[in-house]
């Protein structure tokens, strides 16, 4: 975790290519992976196309086949859409995991539509009440 904490961003696929194949401990290096993703994609939701496309491109790559790391990954791309761009899908956001709509209700910058939705069809009550708070606003204050 500190060597993908300290990577630089254009060395962290080839990082996490070496550490899902070379780790003995295959739940621990996933771990580690989905760490460093999360929190990454957590800090790049709300930027441009490019910059995602720029960050998640060679990621796709160095995941591999790892159902739940290419999940995961499909999520973030998700939040980001939601955040990013006025283009979601209904149908998408019914089918989202429960972890997929709490992350929505959680990140700023998701747009009103998308909570409208989750406070009506949210998965879960937790969703749906999460869903319909006022949005919170950055320390900042924006």
């Amino acid at each position: 975790m500190r060597a993908l904490d300290a990577a630089p961003a254009a060395e962290a696929a080839p990082l996490i290519r070496r550490i899902l194949t070379e780790d003995p401990d295959r739940q621990m290096a996933r771990a580690a992976v989905v760490r460093h993703l999360d929190g990454r994609a957590a800090k790049l939701a709300g930027t441009d196309d490019q910059t995602w496309h720029t960050w998640t491109a060679p990621l796709t790559e160095a995941i591999g086949d790892d159902p739940f790391l290419t999940l995961r990954l499909q999520e973030w791309t998700l939040v980001h859409q939601a955040t990013a761009t006025p283009s979601w899908s209904p149908s998408t956001l019914s089918a989202a995991s429960d972890w997929l709509q709490r992350r929505l209700t959680e990140t700023p910058g998701v747009s009103a539509p998308v909570l409208a939705f989750l406070a009506e069809h949210g998965r879960t009550k937790r969703v749906r009440a999460a869903a319909r708070r006022p949005p919170r606003t950055e320390p900042d204050g924006s």
